[in-house]
């Protein structure tokens, strides 16, 4: 027979000084009772092992979660480069057509026979401002990138 320690049932009967038979019962009865203690923690153990994955697996969704934020945010400003970039190279484009419209009207009007010499030597300044204008905005763009 494995020893057994007494629990409070046993003790109480070893102390009030119950026969053997008595004795044998209680024993018999903390068995049972320490058995179904067994039986009972069984459940307990696993549901707080299931607690833990639980736990583990909210920790994993929550890091996932963040990842996948930082992932949307990374992209967003990629798109949004791309997009500035674009819209940079389309304006940079037109600013070196109209410069070319204005030096190409600069020079036409320098051979234009209707035109007098004052309304010429106005547009061939306006056209050159033009192009001063669109000079000044390419280097700040240039600057700000």
């Amino acid at each position: 027979m494995p020893k057994h320690t007494p629990g409070p049932l046993l003790m109480r009967l070893e102390i009030k000084g119950g026969d053997a038979r008595t004795l044998d019962e209680a024993m018999a009865i903390e068995t049972r009772i320490n058995a179904a203690d067994n039986r009972a923690e069984a459940p307990i153990n696993e549901l707080a092992e299931l607690l833990r994955r639980y736990e583990a697996l909210r920790r994993d969704r929550d890091i996932l979660a963040e990842q996948v934020e930082k992932a949307a945010a990374v992209t967003r400003e990629r798109e949004r480069i791309a997009t500035e970039t674009a819209t940079n190279r389309t304006r940079r484009e037109e600013r070196t057509r109209a410069a070319e419209i204005c030096q190409w009207l600069a020079h036409g009007w320098d051979r234009d026979p209707k035109l007098t010499r004052g309304r010429r030597a106005e547009r061939c300044e306006a056209a050159t401002e033009i192009m001063r204008e669109i000079h000044r905005e390419s280097v700040a763009a240039r600057g700000a990138a």
